[in-house]
């Protein structure tokens, strides 16, 4: 039921009540990378960056390729939309938390404008190392990509 729920909040861009029924799932089952993806995104949009960081992480070094296969249009997602408000809202990201944003957001579209992102990250940011581990795995996967 908690999956089912938070679809729906998810499509109706709930973000705080799509977290709540997205983590119950998660729970009950970790490897859901499904509702994993959904997660993240409800998390960059309810200012909860460590999580959507470390699950992003986490869901990358499992399977990259369950947020390349991302369809925009046919998942509903809202990576696209997101991403146009922000650049909207500020010409340009120059702190580390919004170019970490971009940087996952971007992953849903476009792996090269996701990695440009990431690499801009300071070495000072306090989710550097993991920074680090993403743009390598970023990297590897662009390689198999091309």
């Amino acid at each position: 039921m908690s999956e089912m729920l938070g679809n729906q909040y998810f499509l109706t861009r709930r973000y705080s009540d799509a977290c709540i029924e997205l983590e119950a799932e998660i729970h009950k089952n970790p490897l859901n990378k499904s509702v994993l993806k959904k997660l993240i995104i409800c998390y960059l949009q309810t200012s909860q960056l460590e999580k959507a960081v470390h699950s992003f992480n986490f869901l990358i070094q499992e399977d990259i390729h369950s947020i390349l296969d991302t369809d925009p249009i046919r998942d509903d997602c809202p990576c696209p939309d997101i991403i146009h408000k922000m650049d909207q809202e500020i010409t340009g990201y120059h702190n580390d938390d919004g170019l970490i944003k971009l940087g996952i957001l971007w992953l849903y579209c476009d792996i090269e404008e996701s990695l440009n992102y990431f690499e801009k990250v300071s070495p000072q940011s306090e989710y550097y190392n993991l920074v680090d581990r993403i743009i390598i795995k970023l990297q590897q996967a662009l390689k198999t990509l091309n």
